[in-house]
């Protein structure tokens, strides 16, 4: 009876503090003086809902959540030192819809949101009035939106630190006036605008 209460207790399109400690590896904490978990991999666990169960985990550098049910970020903005994320395969609509920790910034570097439903990259303001979006992670080093909904290239220079960009199989239209350096960093080595249908040619600049 105690085995069958203790695993339906837990709802599985929720993530709580319990369960996701259960999903993280250890690793040397962000002060180097300890150990503490540092890794989630939470990927198809059929998760809905927000993430603020993992303001417990401040140490955590690297979040796996692809392959679920998630429409939103927010909760993420708890986690001071995250520099990884992979968001693949859910069903967000907007691009990173969590502000930067604050008071540091944000510290996210790599973010994979592949395979969702984001169509705009207009920058906005959560409940609490804080900007979300580009404007709030302008360190991103790399960023993969293939498979989603996005028609304007307008606000990618933003992300100075920008290097690695792929927006394969978009909805991207012709930029009518457009140049390459209005559009994204100086630092961009690596652009996959691939099956844009919409798409028939990219500033000769």
């Amino acid at each position: 009876m105690l085995d069958r209460v203790a695993s339906t207790s837990i709802s599985p399109d929720m993530l709580n503090a319990e369960r996701a400690a259960k999903l993280c590896t250890i690793g040397p904490s962000a002060d180097g003086f300890s150990f503490a978990a540092t890794k989630l991999f939470a990927s198809s666990q059929g998760l809905v809902g927000g993430l603020d169960a993992l303001a417990s985990l401040q140490h955590l550098t690297h979040v796996e959540i692809g392959s679920n049910r998630l429409t939103t970020l927010s909760g993420l903005e708890h986690l001071p030192n995250l520099a990884s994320l992979v968001a693949a395969e859910n069903r967000l609509e907007v691009l990173l819809d969590f502000p930067a920790p604050s008071p540091n910034g944000s510290r996210l570097r790599r973010a994979d949101l592949s395979r969702n439903r984001i169509a705009t990259l207009a920058p906005h303001l959560d409940a609490a009035g804080r900007a979300c979006g580009i404007e709030a992670h302008t360190h991103l080093e790399m960023l993969q939106l293939n498979e989603n909904a996005i028609q304007s290239l307008g606000r990618f220079a933003a992300l100075h630190s920008l290097h690695t960009l792929s927006l394969s199989r978009n909805e991207v239209q012709d930029q009518e006036g457009a140049t390459i350096g209005g559009m994204f960093p100086a630092g961009l080595t690596c652009l996959d605008l691939s099956h844009n249908r919409h798409l028939s040619a990219v500033p000769p600049s």
